[in-house]
């Protein structure tokens, strides 16, 4: 720990805790979680943490960007980058042995105290929490390889083992995770964090309803669902739920966002477009792929409501930001949706009449969800355990 003077000149004790954030793009749906959790603990104003991210060198600006309002230190380290010499020894200590000394002594030279969010083995002078944000292969073992599924279980466990605590999601991934590792049920902790809205969101209008019209060809009315295109994301239920409208003589339309592949089960997508051709239903389903981040928002705001229908989810982001926006939502009947969103209009999950039901129902009312509110519980949630461990320790 360190010590800081204060403005009333007394010594605060700092903790310093350490993140490993992505660097990069590949996986925006972890930037953007990271982003979130800094700008919540900032805007809680503790004054007696400090955040240190470790990035590796040449990450991307716009990534760097993101974190660098919410943190107090980010530095550019050789030891997180596995193409350089230190980043390999440390990850093959890893991978071979279960532990992380040569990581415990590049940290100890920032004096850090914690490490959250952790992906390390045990470490023996510095407390780490570790993160599992689902056991997606516990709900849909269909969905992954026997070899993929030893992985995961593997690597689950020597998170679980060589963490003081592990951050979840949910509590019903918390479920799962007392299921998984019985053993060590105490060091569970729920996070269940929030999302924040791009500021455009609140100033968008009449002329960047125009544009984006005509940017992507949008039909005048329309619902929306930002999903990337995994098979667990059930795109064929919605699609099902717009032909039986569309066989019932309603004009609904329906825009998707999200990578149109699956590396799990490469044939889905085209079968969801085999789907879509012959159906005919060309006209009311588009497939807009990958869009930029503001994008996603401003199809947010100007469509009817936002769609989810996942067979799983960790926490979804898509609920999260409709949450942060009061914007209405359809989702399908996962325990962890209802405890997401339990104001949200529900369908049964593999039921395309019951979404078409959903969609043709009365979507007039919104649930209210205090933005503020929420990050300051996500923040001192936060808090809570960070203080536990310094207060036992």
């Amino acid at each position: 720990m360190s010590w800081k003077n204060t403005s009333s000149g007394l010594l605060v004790k700092k903790i310093r805790i350490a993140f490993f954030p992505p660097g990069d793009s590949g996986w925006l749906g972890g930037v953007n979680y990271f982003k979130n959790l800094f700008f919540a603990l900032d805007k809680k104003e503790a004054s007696n943490i400090e955040i240190l991210i470790f990035l590796p060198p040449g990450c991307e600006e716009n990534v760097v960007e993101a974190y660098l309002p919410y943190v107090d230190e980010c530095h550019f380290v050789d030891f997180v980058d596995k193409k350089r010499f230190s980043g390999f020894l440390c990850k093959a200590e890893l991978y071979f042995l279960g532990q992380g000394k040569l990581i415990e002594y590049y940290l100890k030279y920032f004096n850090i105290d914690l490490i959250s969010h952790s992906y390390l083995g045990s470490l023996k002078n510095i407390l780490t929490i570790g993160w599992i944000p689902d056991f997606q292969h516990m709900h849909l073992p269909g969905m992954f390889s026997k070899k993929e599924i030893k992985n995961r279980n593997s690597r689950y466990l020597k998170l679980i083992e060589g963490s003081d605590a592990v951050f979840l999601s949910s509590y019903d991934a918390k479920k799962y995770f007392e299921c998984f590792s019985p053993k060590n049920k105490h060091k569970a902790r729920v996070l269940q964090f929030v999302s924040q809205p791009e500021n455009q969101y609140f100033t968008l209008d009449d002329s960047d309803w125009l544009a984006l019209k005509y940017k992507y060809d949008l039909p005048s009315s329309y619902f929306y669902l930002p999903n990337q295109f995994w098979q667990h994301k059930n795109h064929l239920v919605a699609f099902q739920a717009i032909k039986i409208l569309n066989d019932q003589g309603f004009d609904i339309r329906l825009v998707c966002t999200g990578n149109l592949s699956d590396y799990r089960s490469p044939a889905y997508v085209q079968s969801l477009l085999n789907y879509i051709s012959h159906n005919k239903l060309e006209s009311k389903i588009k497939l807009l792929g990958i869009v930029p981040y503001n994008d996603v928002f401003s199809l947010m705001k100007f469509s009817r409501a936002v769609i989810n229908p996942s067979l799983f989810e960790g926490w979804s982001s898509t609920v999260e930001e409709c949450k942060s926006v009061n914007k209405r939502l359809i989702l399908s009947d996962i325990d962890v949706h209802k405890e997401q969103a339990p104001g949200a209009v529900f369908f049964q999950r593999t039921s395309p009449s019951s979404l078409a039901l959903a969609i043709k129902g009365n979507l007039n009312t919104v649930e209210y969800f205090d933005l503020d509110k929420r990050t300051d519980i996500f923040a001192q949630s936060y808090f809570d355990v960070v203080s536990d461990f310094f207060l036992k320790k």
